[in-house]
């Protein structure tokens, strides 16, 4: 048993096979958002394979100086799903904001993040928010704590709130960023990072992990497991 974000959640080892692989877009996407049930737990963890891997890769991947990484894979690949219980895991000890980048506007992406971090704020103007959010980065910084954004769909965003993210991923507190990323999408990140608004995140140097998409043993074993459970 493993706890997230306070919540006691179960984890289960599936072993990970050779097989083919099979897309799990087009799987779920005629189930509803309970189809295991009224009564199924949304805190069970179906720990296969490549599930452990990509976990792996964000615990280093966000210990590195440049605290920057790209998640990419198609539709189904699991990238959400693992996201999500990652940030739900570190955010007991740190400030995580995970957020949809599908139409994000700038205004939108410092609103979300500092009501993820857990900032008041009232609704003021685009400068003095931005202030506040870069002096509560600082302050984490200082302390050891430095702030986690997951932007998910990134290659949906808005050239504005790029914009913005390449703002913030050059700011630093004593020669450190002050805030780490992870960056999801289904795109070619490394067409993305050659553009001019892109410059400071490209300057990181982040690391890249590819999702694949279920083979049929960990598609099985996944629906398997979520029914008995």
């Amino acid at each position: 048993n493993l706890r997230h974000g306070g919540a006691r959640s179960r984890v289960i080892m599936a072993p990970q096979q050779q097989a083919k692989k099979v897309s799990m877009d087009s799987a779920h996407k005629p189930f509803s958002s309970r189809a295991f049930g009224e009564h199924a737990d949304p805190r069970l963890i179906i720990a296969y394979g490549a599930y452990l891997a990509a976990r792996h890769h964000l615990d280093s991947a966000l210990d590195r100086p440049g605290g920057c990484t790209l998640l990419s894979g198609p539709p189904g690949s699991g990238k959400t799903t693992i996201i999500r219980e990652h940030a739900a895991w570190i955010g007991r000890d740190i400030p995580v904001a995970v957020i949809d980048g599908t139409g994000l506007s700038p205004r939108q992406l410092v609103d979300d993040m500092l009501a993820q971090f857990g900032v008041k704020h009232l609704n003021s103007t685009d400068e003095k928010l931005l202030g506040l959010l870069g002096r509560f980065l600082a302050e984490m910084t200082a302390k050891g704590r430095t702030p986690v954004l997951c932007v998910d769909n990134f290659e949906r965003t808005t050239s504005s709130t790029r914009t913005l993210l390449n703002w913030l991923a050059a700011l630093e507190e004593h020669s450190r960023y002050s805030l780490r990323l992870v960056i999801a999408g289904t795109t070619d990140f490394s067409a993305l990072l050659r553009e001019h608004s892109l410059r400071n995140l490209a300057q990181r140097r982040p690391t890249t992990w590819s999702m694949n998409p279920l083979d049929a043993q960990e598609a099985f074993l996944y629906l398997r497991t979520k029914w008995i459970a």
